[in-house]
């Protein structure tokens, strides 16, 4: 499906990140394994013996963004997927990324900006020339459920019973992500280069099985989802098997959105 396309992965060491590089290896596609902690790019791919490569980029830093495009020189970059997150804590005993309203800041909302939105401009800006080369290209952006949703805020408690929930920041974010891939979508559509989001909802990560327990209850199938539930619709995506799809955000949620 993905045989001798070069794609690129950004957040390859994170929770989704490590799954959908291996879903994309395993379907024949030549891996550029890209994100900030080095370390654990060369633990976690020391296996990949073949047709994969790795590099340290930290999408936040301008000069990270152009060692990357230097990296890949004038290569053919048939496929680009945005897996950086910040949310593999959600629902864990150390997740500190819930607060009440009245909490929020500015760095907050700055930081989110920076990660979600403001960094993929620029990433994406960078690597075009690289996407135009390979004369159809897809890019992904892997979004959230709270692209479309607001969040439940009756998920979230602490001891004292205060009114905490996902931070603000955050479903500005998500939302403004959604804003930047249907602007390129439409953008880059004569050029045959495709921006598509997938959107995961509840994705099981061993969480809190109190939190577990009340998020099931918001979603028509009763359970939160696998990883391997998840992969499919982005090699697909990723693939000349959807060439007419562009512009999407495909929501990975149980039904919990239609609900």
């Amino acid at each position: 499906m993905l045989s001798k396309k070069n794609i690129i992965i950004v957040g390859a060491a994170g929770f989704l990140g490590k799954f959908i590089s291996k879903a994309c290896h395993d379907k024949g596609a030549n891996c550029i394994l890209v994100d900030k902690n080095y370390s654990k790019l060369q633990k976690t791919y020391k296996k990949y013996s073949t047709r994969k490569s790795i590099f340290k980029c930290d999408i936040k830093s301008n000069v990270d963004i152009q060692n990357l495009k230097i990296f890949i020189k004038k290569k053919k970059i048939h496929g680009l997927v945005n897996a950086i997150s910040d949310g593999d804590k959600v629902g864990k005993k150390n997740d500190k990324t819930f607060k009440t309203f009245l909490d929020t800041n500015k760095e907050d909302l700055e930081n989110q900006l920076n990660l979600n939105v403001v960094s993929i401009v620029l990433l994406y800006k960078s690597l075009i020339p690289n996407l135009l080369k390979a004369k159809k290209s897809s890019v992904i952006n892997i979004g959230s459920d709270l692209s479309e949703l607001s969040p439940y805020h009756k998920l979230y408690t602490n001891k004292k019973n205060n009114f905490l929930t996902k931070a603000i920041s955050y479903s500005i974010a998500k939302h403004g992500m959604m804003g930047v891939i249907k602007f390129l979508a439409t953008y880059y559509a004569p050029q045959n280069i495709r921006f598509n989001t997938v959107s995961p909802g509840a994705i099981d990560n061993n969480q809190n099985p109190k939190f577990k327990n009340k998020i099931n209850k918001l979603i028509p199938m009763n359970r939160m989802g696998k990883t391997k539930e998840l992969t499919g619709i982005i090699t697909h995506l990723l693939s000349d098997e959807s060439t007419y799809t562009t512009g999407t955000n495909i929501l990975i949620d149980g039904g919990r959105s239609i609900w």
